[in-house]
Formats: C-alpha cells, sequence, structure tokens
C-alpha cells in the first residue's frame, strides 16, 4: 500500500517537487516512463497558458496504450490532454500488442506518477482536474487508484466494468472526495446497489449513464459533458 500523497493545490504544476505526484526526480521519471509506455493526445490549438484537465485511459484487457485514439476526438480535439497507459503484462491470447492490467497496483502508479512528471516539462496540466478513464478491468485499476490516492484524483470514469467492480470499494472511507461516471452496470444487482448508496454516502458524486446504447460516440459525449460541467470556463 502507498502511503497517501498530500493534496495538489488547485491550479498547481504538476511540476511542484513538494506536493505528491511530480516530485520525483526528472531523470527516474524518463526511466520510468521508457518502463511503463504511453500515448500522448494533444488538444488542436493548444494554449499554454491554460491548465488543461487530464484524462488517462486504462484499457481492457487484451487492448494497448494507443487504444487513447478511439476516444479522442470523439470526447472533444480542444478541452483535454490526453494519455492512454500500457498494462504491465502481456495478455493471455497469443497476439502481439495485447496487454492487461494485474492486481499488484504498483506499476500503475509508478507509470502514472511517471507520466504526469514527464507532461509536466512540456505541457500545461490542471492538478486538480486529472480524471481517469478506466474500460473493462482497466476499471478495476483505475477505482483503486482513486481510492488509494483521494483528493488527487478528480474523477473516475468506469465503462463496461467486470461485474464484481464493486469489490474494489471495501472499505470505504467515511469522506471520500471526487466524482463517478458509470455506464454498463447491472441496477438490478444488489451488491452494485448497495456499492452506489454507500458511495453516496460517502460524499462521492455519482452519475449513472443512460445505458440504452453502448455506443462510443454516445458515452464520449456523455463523459465530456460530464468533467466539462465541474469546470467553470473552457476553450470552445
Amino acid at each position: 500500500m502507498w502511503a497517501q500523497p498530500e493534496r495538489f493545490p488547485t491550479g498547481a504544476k504538476l511540476s511542484s517537487p513538494t506536493h505528491g505526484w511530480g516530485a520525483m526526480n526528472s531523470s527516474l521519471a524518463r526511466q520510468l516512463v521508457s518502463e511503463h509506455p504511453f500515448e500522448l493526445v494533444l488538444p488542436t490549438g493548444y494554449e499554454p497558458g491554460y491548465a488543461y484537465p487530464l484524462v488517462v485511459h486504462f484499457h481492457a484487457d487484451g487492448g494497448s496504450e494507443f487504444e487513447i485514439h478511439r476516444w479522442f476526438p470523439l470526447i472533444s480535439d480542444r478541452n483535454y490532454l490526453g494519455v492512454g497507459l500500457r498494462g504491465p503484462a502481456l495478455d493471455a491470447t497469443p497476439l502481439p500488442g495485447r496487454y492487461r492490467w494485474t492486481d499488484n497496483d504498483s506499476a500503475a502508479h509508478s507509470a502514472l506518477e511517471a507520466v504526469l512528471d514527464e507532461l509536466s516539462l512540456d505541457w500545461n496540466v490542471h492538478a486538480g482536474r486529472i480524471n481517469l478513464l478506466g474500460e473493462g478491468s482497466g476499471v478495476f485499476t483505475a477505482l483503486r487508484l482513486w481510492m488509494q490516492n483521494p483528493g488527487l484524483i478528480a474523477g473516475v470514469i468506469c465503462l463496461r466494468p467486470p461485474a464484481n467492480w464493486t469489490t474494489q470499494l471495501s472499505p470505504l472511507p467515511d469522506n471520500l472526495p471526487g466524482r463517478l461516471l458509470l455506464d454498463g452496470i447491472d441496477l438490478a444487482d444488489p451488491e452494485t446497489i448497495a456499492a452506489l448508496d454507500a458511495l453516496g454516502e460517502a460524499g462521492v458524486d455519482l452519475r449513472i449513464m443512460d445505458g440504452s446504447s453502448p455506443h462510443p460516440a454516445r458515452q464520449a459525449r456523455a463523459i465530456n459533458e460530464w468533467i466539462m460541467s465541474s469546470i467553470d470556463s473552457a476553450i470552445v
């Protein structure tokens, strides 16, 4: 279990050496980035004076860091920086370029920490607007990173989580900051209902997508609206 980092001050650059992520030596950050490949998507008309929200993607089993390109620019081509992380283990399928996440989150934590430090060298990321996007089994990793680092993650987007996704939420603290957007969950499942109730009681801002269609374009619109709803101003 990692020690809980300090909360970033709103609007601070991630390169600040005194606040949680962003504190590692730059040479170490570059080494870790080389060990944990990622894909970066930049907004059209990037404005260096604007602190951009960041969307970090955790792929499902059999995916890779390149799947971030499936979501951008569907989510937005102007409002965010996007990063796709590669799972640390090879997928069970005997095909190249397919990876998976494991129950040991140290690799995911190291990858995210290194990528945030690397980005801070060249790009303006808003430290208070880091959102994690998990798909399938990637939801497990995204949820655990959020639970273990309360206050550093603004929100988590969970798409098609495995049926036992609620097992990642125990035990819940009395006060859990952050927002949660869910799609593809079973609202007839008692465990799901109990988990949603517990998250609400812990202070989490919950939203469930309209599950009428799993089409990526619909999901992307909902993700964009959900993130932007917490931002006072944006590039339009």
